[in-house]
């Protein structure tokens, strides 16, 4: 998998220890870092992601960003800003192609979606209302991407703010 990295499995091996599993396991699908599902189970997911979009949620994150020399910058603000939580950032390109070259699917072209490039945890009480600076992926397409942030509890991994800024029109002006 070229879009892997050891980063998405640290992370999975931390959601494996906050659901107390035995094993982790892909595909696994994690909603608001509260309950995890197979991935195979779509009328469950689809379910969980519903309710979990009617409660409601005082937590607010703001993000805004901008692209200059293959650098993104990010400004954020949480609030109310509440003690050990932890911001996560996820660099993602909505679309990529791949062609097989090796393996059980040698010469399939396959499409990929909402694939993670790149993803940033930091301690959120540190970079509230600073700036972050995010190197981009050399064939990271710009044009085609989002950054999506979210505020999650770090002894349990429940997620209580999150957003998504575009990437679309947030180059520099001398790069355009």
């Amino acid at each position: 998998d070229r879009f892997s990295s050891p980063d998405y499995s640290s992370r999975q091996y931390q959601y494996r220890n906050w659901f107390r599993l035995q094993v982790q396991y892909t595909p696994q699908v994690v909603i608001n870092g509260k309950t995890q599902y197979t991935g195979t189970d779509q009328s469950a997911i689809l379910k969980a992601i519903s309710t979990n979009l009617l409660q409601k949620n005082d937590q607010t994150l703001k993000i805004d960003s901008h692209i200059e020399h293959r650098m993104l910058d990010i400004q954020l603000e949480a609030k109310p800003l509440e003690k050990n939580t932890e911001l996560v950032l996820a660099l993602v390109q909505k679309v990529a192609h791949s062609d097989i070259k090796a393996g059980e699917n040698t010469g399939r072209k396959l499409s990929h979606v909402q694939i993670v490039r790149k993803l940033l945890s930091l301690p959120l009480v540190t970079y509230n209302k600073r700036p972050i600076k995010m190197e981009l992926p050399n064939d990271f397409n710009q044009h085609d991407g989002e950054l999506i942030g979210f505020v999650q509890r770090e002894s349990n991994g429940e997620i209580i703010a999150a957003n998504r800024n575009s990437l679309s029109g947030k180059l520099a002006s001398s790069e355009r």
